[in-house]
This record gives C-alpha cells, sequence and structure tokens, in this order.
C-alpha cells in the first residue's frame, strides 16, 4: 500500500495541536542544542518495508522532572532520577527511500525533532529494548529544537500512565504492505544501570499494534496530536465475545473466528484482532493474559528463545513485564 511520505514526516512548521490535553506553543527551532547521533551506525541492515519503531533518549540528568528515590519509572508515575527522556513517535520506512525521523519529548516538556537520514546516510542502529543513552542517541541523527513546548503538568499526567502500559497485553496485527511503522513509545528509566526502557503504546503501519491497557488509547492519541502524523493503517479491532442472538455462527478458515456485532454474529475476523477470547484454544500463536484475567490471541513473529523475548512482545513493556507460562502462554503484568 502507498502512502506519501510527506504525510509521515513531522510538520515543518510543526502544527501541534490545541487539543492534546493542553496547550502546546511552537517555539523556534534551536540547532545548538541538538547534538548529533552515532555516525557509523552498527546492527543489521534496513531494506523491506519498515522495521521497528526507533528508540532515543538524551542527555544525562533530569532539566525539570520530579527526581524521587526509586528505581525504574520512579514512584507514583513520576519520572525516575537522571531521566530526561519520557516519550518519542518514529516513523521508519525503507520501502519507500530511507526513513527514519520522529519526535521526543523530555521532562520539562520540551520536544525536539530528528531526523536518522539528514546527516548519516550509514545503516541505523537496531532499537534496544533497554538502551543507555549512547545507544539511544545512535538512532537520532540530526536534532532539531526544542520545536514546541508542553507544560510540564500535562507531560507528568500523560506520563503517569505509561508503566500501567508497560503492563497491557499488546496486539499485533500484519495489516499493511510498505507503509512503514509508526511507533508510539513512552520510556520507563533504571536509575542504576543508566538505562532506558521501551513501553509500546501503540503501532501503526504495516505491522500495527493495539495495546489493551486503559491508558494506552489516549496516550497514543495525545502523541499522535503532538507528532502531526498517523491514522494510517491503524489496527482493527473487533468484538468476539458475548453474542447473545439465537443465530448459527459463520464458519470461519483457521485462524479466523466470528465477530460480534450489537449482540450477534459478525463477519469471520482473524483471531488477532479479536480484543477478547473465551480461552487460549482460540489461539494459533501466543495467548497472553492479562492482569485482570482476559485472554487474547497474540501474533507473535519471533524466531527467538521464547515469546516474551520477541521483537514484538505481546505485553506493552516487552520482556521486563512478559511471564512465560507453558508453551507459547504468557502472562502480561508487574515485573
Amino acid at each position: 500500500m502507498a502512502h506519501s511520505s510527506s504525510l509521515l514526516v513531522v510538520a515543518s512548521a510543526f502544527a501541534l495541536c490545541s487539543a492534546c490535553s493542553g496547550e502546546v506553543n511552537t517555539v523556534p527551532a534551536d540547532t545548538s542544542d541538538a547534538g548529533k547521533g552515532g555516525t557509523t551506525a552498527t546492527g543489521g541492515s534496513g531494506g523491506g518495508s519498515a522495521g521497528t519503531g526507533g528508540t532515543e533518549a538524551g542527555g544525562s540528568g533530569g532539566t525539570g522532572g520530579t527526581a524521587i528515590d526509586g528505581g525504574v519509572g520512579g514512584s507514583g508515575g513520576a519520572p525516575a532520577p537522571g531521566q530526561e527522556i519520557l516519550f518519542e513517535v518514529s516513523y521508519e520506512n525503507y520501502a519507500w527511500g530511507a526513513q527514519l525521523n520522529g519526535i521526543f519529548i523530555t521532562n520539562d516538556g520540551s520536544v525536539f525533532q530528528y531526523d536518522y537520514f539528514a546527516s548519516d546516510g550509514g545503516t541505523p542502529p537496531p532499537a534496544y529494548q533497554h538502551a543507555t543513552e549512547p545507544e539511544l542517541r545512535a538512532r537520532w541523527g540530526t536534532v532539531t529544537g526544542p520545536v514546541a513546548q508542553v507544560p510540564v503538568e500535562v507531560v507528568e499526567a500523560q506520563f503517569a500512565v505509561v508503566e500501567s502500559v508497560a503492563r497491557g497485553v499488546l496486539l499485533t496485527s500484519d495489516l499493511c504492505d510498505d507503509a512503514g511503522e509508526l511507533t508510539y513509545l513512552g520510556y520507563l528509566y533504571d536509575s542504576a544501570s543508566a538505562t532506558y526502557s521501551r513501553v509500546v503504546a501503540g503501532i501503526d503501519g504495516d505491522m500495527a499494534a493495539k495495546n489493551l491497557a486503559s491508558g494506552a488509547e489516549g496516550l497514543v492519541s495525545w502523541l499522535a496530536g503532538i507528532h502531526g502524523g498517523g491514522g494510517f493503517c491503524t489496527f482493527m479491532a473487533a468484538e468476539c465475545t458475548g453474542a447473545v442472538c439465537a443465530q448459527t455462527p459463520p464458519a470461519c478458515s483457521s485462524g479466523f473466528v466470528p465477530s460480534v456485532v450489537n449482540g450477534c454474529w459478525g463477519d469471520c475476523v482473524p483471531v488477532t484482532r479479536c480484543l477478547e477470547v473465551a480461552d487460549c484454544s482460540w489461539c494459533d500463536g501466543v495467548c497472553a493474559t492479562s492482569e485482570l484475567g482476559s485472554r487474547h490471541c497474540s501474533s507473535n513473529f519471533c524466531s527467538g528463545p521464547g515469546p516474551c523475548e520477541c521483537g514484538y512482545s505481546p505485553c506493552g513493556g516487552g520482556a521486563d513485564f512478559c511471564a512465560a507460562e507453558s508453551g507459547v502462554a504468557v502472562t502480561c503484568g508487574a515485573p
């Protein structure tokens, strides 16, 4: 599916929304504090349609964040001591020319724009689940900004949901071709090891993803409003339980189940798009159980040691928030 790359690059005027749970102020771009990412990238080469969304971070120490005692993510939803980077929106695609660009937001509400290929034509380094500051910066390339400012209280309110989003079940679906991936991320930080951990709130694109945590949809909407992109190849969720009508359900092919619309049977849909399934026997791949006990079939494309360690983890916070049970059954929850 072809998409214009201009839709996905952060608007040069940065027309940031007024409906982002607080006012967003644009400020003149300041490249003096931009810095550069690594010049020679290491890791797997690009190619194909898209890679996973990038990661980022920057600067040691906090600039305006609330420093409190605690390890990963601090306590009470506040950033951990030393955490500067809180959020990122990253677009990556190699089907329409090499693209790796996006924004990141710091703990003082500053919004920065980055474009890896603006100054470096090498292969970007991989996006690690746990990354040091230099590893995160290596994926930024040219950084511009701050290009906008979000009120600190708004940023802190959004960050308060990141850990709960990390505990959420992450449904994924191979949805589009050559659209790339626009990944919405929060970050948790471990002060002891000085490493950032990715928390996937959602993905639009080739491999669309929906995080089922209660705060994930709002976080994605807020980040999309600041970024100015999104809305393409979004995860198409379906209700698959709760039918109360007397009709016979339709016969569906392998990997598909009847959807439920207004209490009765609808079209057959991939089981991985079901918001909930009755039990794990519905799943052809990974079966993920939420903290509330609901069960979900997750697309899991991985040749790794286990479902929790896959690039597309069934849990928003990756392996840190994923407990393997038996076979391909996992539970998403607190580490």
